[in-house]
């Protein structure tokens, strides 16, 4: 089975072959017309992407989870690792920061980057957060769980954490 040439590939042989000239000129307003329409769905797509910080908070060889309220629109129920929207202006750690206040009330201590979640128009990077001052109060969530990393898949998730817990325990397979 031979492999297909691409657009760019035809256009170059036609250029050479006169046989292929006349099939290129008929295929070339579409091609033109189905490139600038991917040009035009990219830039869209670039332009309203959004942006959510999350953390993955570590005590005692234990990492943080939150349930989400059972009457949240979004995931109710499910298990996540605590974060949220990145605001106009806002980096993704000033983010970060002001959630884990708004959600926990803690005062994070952001670390290092640990990976990142996209998913539909969203891309959720997740950092490492060492230490927090402050006792954490459910100002958001319905329960928190300090939980191993082997312990993590016995939680339901929302699709775009299902990676983070993954590599969540494949460190820890790593580290011992």
């Amino acid at each position: 089975m031979s492999k297909r040439p691409s657009f760019e590939e035809f256009k170059k042989r036609a250029m050479q072959d006169k046989k292929f000239r006349a099939e290129y000129e008929l295929l070339r307003p579409e091609f033109e017309i189905l490139q600038k329409s991917i040009k035009a769905r990219n830039k869209k797509n670039s332009m309203n992407k959004k942006y959510i910080a999350a953390a993955v908070i570590e005590r005692n060889d234990k990492i943080l989870i939150a349930q989400r309220p059972l009457q949240a629109k979004c995931h109710p129920g499910l298990w996540e690792f605590p974060g949220g929207k990145v605001e106009d202006g806002e980096t993704l750690q000033e983010c970060l920061k002001r959630e884990l206040y708004e959600e926990l009330g803690i005062y994070a201590e952001i670390g290092e980057y640990f990976c990142t979640s996209s998913f539909d128009n969203y891309e959720m990077c997740v950092f490492k957060v060492p230490t927090f001052q402050g006792e954490i109060k459910l100002n958001e969530h319905q329960a928190i769980a300090w939980v191993t990393p082997s312990e993590l898949l016995q939680y339901a998730y929302p699709k775009p954490d299902l990676p983070i817990v993954e590599l969540l325990q494949k460190d820890a397979i790593l580290k011992k």
